[in-house]
């Protein structure tokens, strides 16, 4: 996935938030729509270094473009 699978996709999160009965979607409680700030490239780097491995591509794209946190357990 790159970048452009990412675009927008805070502001969907957002949006869906602001719907009724998104607080019925599952994990909802959990994790209540929130995402962190990016990571920069020395952010991941430095992740990837204590983790001793390198990030999947998807995934370090999603974490460079749209959410810093953890997710929530729920919605893994």
């Amino acid at each position: 996935m790159s970048e452009e699978t990412w675009a927008g996709v805070r502001e969907r999160v957002l949006r869906l938030a602001g719907r009724p009965g998104a607080d019925k979607v599952f994990g909802a409680q959990g994790h209540g729509f929130r995402l962190g700030p990016v990571m920069d490239e020395e952010q991941l780097r430095a992740l990837e270094a204590d983790l001793g491995v390198g990030l999947p591509g998807q995934y370090r794209s999603f974490r460079s473009t749209s959410e810093e946190g953890e997710p929530a357990p729920t919605t893994v």
